[in-house]
């Protein structure tokens, strides 16, 4: 939910609000980017990708007074037999600082952030001396980067990794719809180690952010620092593009990803998951923590990638 940051003289008119329609994208998008507070999640296309791809009903709300932009709030409708519906049972709302203290909040995922130098001997040695030692073994495992075109060898690895976690993986339609949307703002570096794909990452740029969202490594990574040494050349890349700052993306507190990115030296920041609760009397617990969920997350780990491609489409939808 983004609204202006400081006060102003208001105009007598009254506040409108209605949804989106296709013909406000531009002005909705200029806003965002405008906005100190905006961020590529608010961006109207990922509107496209959600209702398309995933399947959810979309509601892109907009605030204008005046003909002119007061604020935006995109919001996603889901419908699940696991996890309820968002209009009867509670709405959520994610946002980096506090909009409404008097709702609940739950402290379960924090994000990571970093200033990045225009030169990449700078930003190696800001590395904590043991991951750069990491960085340091795959590039003398003679690991390089490549760009690619489409999502074939990122959803290959990105379902092997999600399914070592125990996660049921989403269609790859969301990766082939993110690239198609923001066409220009969105990269996909892979990993090759002596001829073969071993880790991927999907990446977006907004302003003089690079943010690596959707990432995965075969087994074979580990043992050649292959995802240390992907994310250490998407730095050393967006640095020479003008890029200043690598946002590492959310993760659940305690997680191997939160131990992971702060050994790059990378302070946690809570983000703040709100909830105004309709028919629901308590916030719910539908992330992976929730103890109920421990041994379906056991056999998960132990279907077969493919099997795990082709039912985990459908439950995932619920999960992102």
């Amino acid at each position: 939910m983004l609204a202006p940051e400081v006060d102003r003289p208001r105009s007598a008119t009254a506040l409108r609000v209605r949804e989106m329609a296709e013909p406000d994208a531009p002005a909705w998008d200029a806003w965002v980017t405008a906005h100190p507070h905006g961020t590529f999640f608010h961006l109207s296309g990922w509107r496209t990708v959600i209702r398309e791809a995933l399947g959810h009903r979309v509601h892109y709300l907009l605030a204008e007074r005046d003909g002119a932009l007061e604020g935006v709030l995109p919001l996603a409708e889901t419908r699940s037999l696991l996890f309820g519906h968002l209009g009867v049972d509670h709405l959520e709302l994610r946002n980096r600082e506090v909009a409404n203290p008097e709702w609940p909040r739950k402290p379960l995922y924090v994000r990571f952030r970093k200033q990045l130098q225009a030169e990449p001997e700078k930003n190696l040695q800001a590395i904590p001396r043991k991951q750069r030692a990491m960085v340091r073994k795959g590039i003398s495992a003679g690991l390089t980067a490549e760009l690619d075109a489409s999502a074939t060898r990122l959803y290959a690895l990105y379902c092997e990794s999600v399914r070592n976690l125990g996660t049921p993986v989403f269609s790859r339609s969301v990766l082939d719809g993110l690239l198609k949307v923001f066409a220009n703002q969105t990269e996909i570096r892979t990993i090759i180690h002596k001829g073969i794909a071993v880790a991927s990452v999907m990446s977006f740029y907004f302003r003089d952010e690079v943010l690596p969202y959707y990432g995965g490594g075969s087994l074979a990574a580990r043992g050649c620092a292959a995802n240390d040494f992907m994310y250490w050349s998407l730095m050393e890349h967006a640095a020479t593009r003008g890029v200043r700052l690598f946002d590492f993306g959310r993760s659940k507190v305690g997680s191997g990803s939160y131990r992971f990115k702060t050994h790059w030296g990378f302070e946690p920041q809570e983000l703040q998951y709100e909830y105004f609760l309709v028919r629901s009397t308590k916030v719910p617990e539908t992330d992976p923590t929730n103890p109920k969920y421990r041994l379906p997350i056991l056999v998960w780990r132990r279907l077969p990638i493919g099997l795990t491609r082709l039912i985990g489409p459908p439950i995932a939808r619920h999960l992102l």
